[in-house]
């Protein structure tokens, strides 16, 4: 009976034992997987871990008054401070003052040294050298007196001499002359080469000026002998002049008498 039971046992497999073996999962092909033979397709790193997401309360909001202290500055001082800051911006204001007070004081004083001391030059005595006569031109002399305390230099002169129905216009034409120095005179000359008709002299030797009449003032109409002139010069200080004289000759007195106001333009 004891050699049928182990015989049983020999032939028989053991079933507990093969309850207790862990089976591995196969493969991909069929094959079982030991436990100490990785399968085949599987990575040997360690495993993928999450992202990990922090939950962060935001900052607070800052405070700008958390830094802020209170100012112990005593009120004398702050008084103090601002009386000085107002003269400091006072006296500023009043230097900016005086230094424009100085400047035109200095450019009156200058423009004063300038009207006094300048050339100021003055057209007159103006004549007829010779007779009218027909089939003659005629030949008219005026003097140029400076005026002033200063020699005037660049002098040019441009005139307009014949009969005219009116006060005649400014030639273009200007002609040089010599300086002229201070409280001196420069005697100039305008010719008239047109030779005169019997018409001409006429004109030329008729009382046709201007008369008074009560208070009525006759003003003759007709062609008359004009003499006009401009002369423009400089001074020494730079500045510039412009004189003009017009007249009408009046044959009773041999001299061409003023036909408007004597003008005399200065910069």
């Amino acid at each position: 009976m004891s050699d049928q039971t182990s015989k049983n046992d020999q032939g028989k497999p053991n079933d507990s034992m093969d309850e207790l073996t862990p089976t591995k999962p196969a493969n991909d092909t069929g094959e079982s997987v030991t436990q100490d033979q990785p399968a085949t397709g599987i990575s040997n790193g360690p495993p993928e871990q999450p992202p990990v997401i922090l939950n962060i309360p935001p900052s607070p909001p800052e405070d700008s008054n958390a830094d802020r202290r209170k100012d112990h500055t005593p009120t004398w001082k702050i008084i103090v401070e601002t009386v000085a800051l107002i003269l400091a911006a006072g006296l500023f204001i009043l230097n900016i003052l005086q230094t424009l007070t100085t400047r035109d004081a200095v450019n009156l004083t200058r423009e004063q040294v300038h009207i006094g001391q300048r050339a100021y030059l003055y057209m007159h005595n103006g004549v007829l050298d010779y007779p009218p006569k027909v089939g003659e031109g005629l030949h008219a002399t005026f003097d140029l007196t400076n005026n002033g305390q200063t020699p005037a230099k660049d002098i040019y002169y441009s005139f307009y001499f014949d009969i005219s129905e009116g006060i005649p216009p400014v030639t273009a034409r200007y002609v040089p002359a010599s300086p002229i120095p201070a409280g001196e005179c420069l005697k100039l000359s305008a010719l008239l080469l047109n030779k005169l008709t019997d018409s001409d002299l006429k004109i030329i030797t008729a009382n046709n000026m201007p008369s008074l009449d009560g208070n009525t003032l006759n003003k003759p109409i007709g062609p008359r002998l004009y003499l006009r002139i401009f002369t423009k010069y400089k001074d020494v200080f730079g500045g510039e002049g412009l004189t003009e004289f017009c007249g009408i000759y009046d044959a009773s007195m041999n001299r061409f008498l003023g036909c408007a106001d004597h003008i005399v333009i200065m910069k």
